[in-house]
């Protein structure tokens, strides 16, 4: 199961500079540019995360 911290990891692949997941309700703070292949990067990570949990759940 992904938890926050997890997430946070996943994020940084994307916008390496990211600090929290949590709203601060500051545009500049809340809003980061991101480059699609680095977007592309994370979305596998997950993937891949959320197919190995999938198939540890399977063993069990």
């Amino acid at each position: 199961m992904m938890n926050e911290q997890t997430l946070l990891k996943l994020a940084r692949l994307a916008v390496p500079g990211i600090e929290t997941m949590k709203e601060r309700k500051s545009d500049r703070l809340d809003f980061h540019e991101v480059y699609v292949t680095s977007l592309a990067n994370a979305i596998r990570a997950a993937y891949d995360l959320g197919r190995r949990d999938a198939e540890e759940a399977k063993r069990r």
